[in-house]
């Protein structure tokens, strides 16, 4: 895939939920971590303003994507989809009795209040997380950005995401709490 800036508005955003993995060449990634913790892996990878976050636990995954609209995607294993406007909340139980949640929000700003967040996400980013800009793609002082932070404990991880569009004054806000069995 070829580096390049997709234009793309904040609205035609969207949202996947896939009970499998997603294969990475389908994405620009621009940052990639993989851990393992208890009893699961997981990938996350930063692929703009936009992430893939693939959860494994055995032979069970799940893959939470946001991405623009023109993504090349699977339809095999997709759960949910959605656009990003307003605020979202959804639940899914999967395979062995895992759980998940997400609760996502598109926040448009005056220029005085998308200053002040986006100044202070960069600063909590300094201290912890993953935080990624692109200032190839910025058009004014600003440049857009994605930073996550995340817990991931023994039977659950919970992802917070932040995603900037400085020429849109909006920021996408998406917490993921991805469950897994209790171990016996």
């Amino acid at each position: 895939m070829s580096q390049q800036r997709i234009a793309q508005s904040v609205n035609q955003l969207s949202y996947n939920l896939f009970e499998r993995p997603v294969h990475p060449e389908l994405f620009d990634i621009y940052y990639k971590q993989q851990f393992l913790q208890g009893e699961y892996e997981a990938n996350i990878w930063l692929t703009g303003c936009n992430h893939v976050i693939q959860v494994f636990n055995g032979k069970n995954c799940l893959t939470e994507l946001l991405c623009p609209p023109n993504q090349l995607l699977p339809t095999r294993g997709l759960v949910d989809t959605f656009s990003f406007k307003g605020e979202k909340k959804f639940d899914h139980e999967w395979a062995g009795g895992f759980g998940y949640s997400i609760n996502s929000q598109v926040e448009v700003m005056s220029q005085n209040v998308y200053e002040q967040t986006h100044k202070n996400l960069v600063q909590m980013a300094k201290k912890r997380g993953i935080y990624l800009p692109f200032p190839q793609w910025t058009k004014g002082l600003y440049a857009p950005f994605s930073y996550v932070d995340f817990e991931a404990g023994w039977e659950n991880l919970h992802v917070q995401t932040f995603h900037a569009f400085p020429e849109q004054l909006t920021i996408v806000k998406t917490q993921s709490m991805f469950t897994m069995p209790a171990s016996h």
